[in-house]
């Protein structure tokens, strides 16, 4: 990827204005008319540097996070919406709910192991006298988590692979 001041020749800290003039200068420098196709590819190249920059949020995105972040649309929502540092709030969540999940699953693994749940077997079917390991009880839990965090989570991966053309 380009960079996109250097594709308008301009310094970091350009005015709206400078950007706007070697816009112009180079749009008609780089015409298909007058430069041909070679011309026509530096062209768009210059286009879309000039449309990041003239917008004053996407180039402060542009400025942080590079090209990358600039057309995704989750950023989009992540970002100009609720910030920068909800992100890391949201990464925070997600590794804080799996950990439950973890733990829940260990403690389930560990009561089993101990004796304290048996698993049934074909002549305890009946057997209500003590427990039983029960997978419906002890995973239901680990489904719920996994379709709040996960449905997003694959939605918005998929969603910003799409938007990044990987």
């Amino acid at each position: 990827m380009t960079d996109y001041y250097q594709s308008l020749e301009l310094p970091r800290d350009a005015t709206q204005e400078q950007i706007r003039r070697n816009y112009r200068q180079l749009a008609l420098r780089f015409h298909r008319d007058r430069a041909g196709p070679e011309g026509a590819e530096r062209l768009k190249e210059t286009q879309s540097a000039y449309e990041v920059l003239l917008n004053p949020q996407k180039r402060k995105i542009y400025d942080r996070f590079g090209t990358s972040f600039v057309d995704n649309p989750v950023s989009d929502v992540l970002i100009l919406q609720l910030g920068g540092r909800s992100i890391l709030c949201i990464m925070a969540c997600i590794l804080f709910l799996s950990s439950i999940v973890v733990c829940h699953f260990y403690c389930f693994l560990v009561a089993y192991v101990a004796g304290r749940l048996v698993a049934r077997d074909a002549h305890s079917v009946n057997d209500h006298s003590r427990a039983y390991w029960n997978y419906v009880k002890g995973f239901s839990p680990l489904f719920i988590v996994d379709i709040i965090i996960g449905v997003p989570t694959l939605v918005a991966f998929f969603v910003s692979m799409c938007a990044l053309r990987v």
